[in-house]
This record gives C-alpha cells, sequence and structure tokens, in this order.
C-alpha cells in the first residue's frame, strides 16, 4: 500500500497535558500513590513511636494509631491539593515552554506512510521509520510513540485526524509496521 496521509495540526497545551496524565495514570507509583505514601508515614509514626517509648506494654493504642493517623491524613490532603492543582500548573509550564521555543511554534504537518512518519515544521523536519519506535500505545485521546524506554513518547493527538477513515489508516500502519510492540 503506497498511501499517504497528512495531517496538519497545532499542538496545543491541553495536549501535552493529556498525554502527560495519561502517562501518569498508567504508573503503578501514580496510581496508588495517595494510599501508598500516607501508609508509610502512618507506620513510620507507629515504629518511631513504639521505639521511643519505655514500655510498649503501658501504650494506649488508640492514642497511638490517632496521632500516627493525624501526618498521614495531612501528607493525603496536602497531595489532593497539589493534585488538582497539577494540570494547571502543567498547562502554565508548557505554554512558556511553546512561547520560549521557536520549533515547537506553530503548525506541524505529519506525513504517515509505509514507511514511517515524517514530520515538518517551518524550522525543521525529520523522518522516523516504523523500525525505529520500540513501543507504540493508543490510548482515548492520542497515539504515543517510544523511540526509547527513557525518552518521552511522541504523540499525535487524535483530534487532528480529519475522519475515522484516516484514523483507521494510521492505526493500520501502527499494527502491521510495530507489530507486537503495539498496546490499548
Amino acid at each position: 500500500m503506497d498511501k499517504t496521509l497528512t495531517l496538519n495540526l497545532e499542538i496545543t497545551p491541553q495536549d501535552y497535558v493529556n498525554a502527560t496524565e495519561f502517562l501518569k495514570n498508567r504508573s503503578f507509583l501514580s496510581k496508588y500513590i495517595y494510599i501508598i505514601f500516607p501508609l508509610i508515614i502512618f507506620f513510620s509514626f507507629v515504629l518511631i513511636i513504639c521505639w521511643m517509648s519505655n514500655n510498649i506494654r503501658e501504650i494506649n493504642i488508640l492514642g497511638l494509631l490517632l496521632v500516627s493517623a493525624i501526618p498521614a491524613l495531612l501528607l493525603w490532603v496536602a497531595m489532593l491539593v497539589l493534585n488538582s492543582f497539577s494540570p494547571s500548573l502543567l498547562s502554565r509550564r508548557v505554554k512558556k515552554m511553546i512561547k520560549s521555543s521557536p520549533f515547537m511554534q506553530g503548525e506541524l504537518q505529519m506525513n504517515f506512510t509505509d514507511e514511517g512518519i515524517e514530520f515538518l515544521r517551518e524550522l525543521a523536519s525529520s523522518k522516523i521509520n516504523w523500525k525505529a519506535f520500540t513501543k507504540v500505545i493508543e490510548s482515548e485521546r492520542e497515539f504515543l510513540l517510544y523511540s526509547t524506554a527513557k525518552e518521552p513518547p511522541i504523540f499525535i493527538p487524535k483530534r487532528a485526524f480529519a475522519s475515522n477513515e484516516d484514523l483507521n489508516f494510521v492505526r493500520y500502519l501502527v499494527r502491521t509496521k510495530s507489530g507486537d510492540k503495539t498496546e490499548r
């Protein structure tokens, strides 16, 4: 198949936020951080209080649990507050990054072919062969293409596709060219 699909889009800060949130939610630690860290603090306080006590048999269990729960609850609330502000803080940081980088500004043209993906901007262009991708993930809002495990992925927002036919063509390319490297 020698078809080429061309997409023209301007990547917005919200696209970056969506991709970052998706990646964050895939991590075990990110999913369970609101349980793990407060529990670590709780049990740390229990252990410290028991260790500092002269006579463990005389410890008031209810008091020990309440005193240990207070810092854990404070940490939990602080984490929830920070998490509620993180998308807006990330969006501000991304806007600043886009504004300061001429390479990230303006329209991006992507050409999807049997060989790979070509990225064209006014200031630069690059072409990446399908074989260069080590992992491809399709989320609800974007495709994430990894070239290494340590680098952030290239993401392609699905909103850029003009039709379901275009989206299905890219899905076909991703699945056939990436094979078992594709995840959903």
